[in-house]
C-alpha cells in the first residue's frame, strides 16, 4: 500500500488540503497588514503611504518571484488570500490593486500551464540575477525548463501590472475605451 494520499481537485484545479503552520503564518501576516492599513486609511490617512507601498510591493513581488504561488493551489488558502486582496483593493489608490492583479495573473498562468502540460506549475525563485529551481514536496519534483519559461512569463506579466498600478499613483491615467 502506498503512503501517498489521493489528492482532491475542484474548480480551477485547486486542491482541497488542510492549512499548514506556514500557511497560517503567511495568511495571518497578510490579513494583519491589510487590517492595519485599513485602520490607518480611515483614522490616520496621512500615514497610509508607506504601508500601502510596502504591502503592495512585497505581496506583488513575492507572488511574481517566489514559490509562494505553490500555496495558491489550496482552495482554502486561495479563498482567504483573495478575500484579503479584495479588502485591500478597497483602498482608493491604484497601487492597492497590485496584490489582487498579481494573484489573478498567477492563477491564469497556472491554469494555462496545467492545460498545456497536464501538471502543476512549479515556480522558480528569483534572486541574484537568475532563477533557482524549487523542489515541491507535494508534486515530488523540481521545476523544469517549461516551468522556467512560464515563470519568466509570470514575472513579465507582474512587472507590467506593477507599472500599470504605479502609473495610477503618479497621476498617469491610461484611457480605456468603453
Amino acid at each position: 500500500m502506498s503512503n501517498t494520499k489521493q489528492r482532491i481537485f475542484i474548480i480551477g484545479k485547486l486542491e482541497v488540503r488542510r492549512f499548514t503552520v506556514a500557511d497560517i503564518i503567511i495568511l495571518s501576516t497578510f490579513a494583519s497588514a491589510v487590517l492595519i492599513q485599513h485602520y490607518l486609511l480611515n483614522n490616520k490617512p496621512l500615514k497610509t503611504g508607506y504601508g500601502l507601498f510596502a504591502i503592495s510591493f512585497v505581496v506583488g513581488v513575492q507572488t511574481a518571484s517566489s514559490p509562494l504561488g505553490l500555496r495558491f493551489r489550496s482552495i482554502y488558502f486561495s479563498l482567504v488570500w483573495l478575500a484579503c486582496c479584495l479588502f485591500f483593493s478597497l483602498n482608493p489608490y491604484s497601487l492597492a490593486k497590485l496584490p489582487l492583479l498579481t494573484f489573478l495573473a498567477y492563477h491564469v498562468i497556472r491554469l494555462v500551464f496545467w492545460k498545456s502540460h497536464d501538471r502543476e506549475f512549479i515556480p522558480f525563485e528569483a534572486g541574484r540575477g537568475r532563477l533557482f529551481r524549487h523542489f515541491s514536496k507535494t508534486e515530488g519534483r523540481v521545476g523544469g525548463t517549461k516551468d522556467k519559461y512560464f515563470m519568466k512569463v509570470l514575472m513579465i506579466t507582474c512587472f507590467i501590472i506593477l507599472i500599470y498600478c504605479m502609473s495610477g499613483m503618479v497621476g498617469v491615467h491610461i484611457p480605456v475605451d468603453k
